[in-house]
């Protein structure tokens, strides 16, 4: 995580980190906090209020929708099913987000990755 955060551009700035109750991904904010350098901000959303992820649970669903979309292409360039279990599919999950970084636009026109670093991804 630490390395996907300097490649996102948010590597040496002040970010937030909001989660639910659930003690995995506490355990997770809580240990990428501690092992950063720059100020981390640790954010718990309220006990059973899901509106209030609604943005997480929105952004789940696009990433969802883009692993559905390039596993598929895949699967019909190959010609073949590819199996979740496999190592393609411990990438594809990681490109699917990275696809969105870099190349989604947002209302504005421009990408989260030109947000960040102030041009095109190429």
């Amino acid at each position: 995580m630490l390395k996907d955060l300097e490649t996102w551009g948010y590597g040496n700035i002040r970010i937030a980190l909001k989660s639910d109750q659930e003690n995995a991904i506490k355990s997770l904010r809580d240990a990428i906090s501690q092992a950063r350098d720059a100020p981390t901000a640790i954010l718990d959303s309220p006990v059973r209020e899901s509106q209030s992820n609604g943005a997480v649970e929105k952004a789940v669903q696009k990433w969802q929708s883009q692993y559905r979309t390039l596993k598929l292409a895949l699967e019909e360039k190959l010609n073949r099913t590819i199996s979740a279990k496999g190592k393609i599919c411990a990438w594809l999950t990681s490109w699917a987000a990275t696809t969105l970084n870099r190349y989604a636009l947002g209302r504005d026109g421009r990408s989260s990755f030109q947000l960040i670093h102030g041009h095109k991804c190429r």
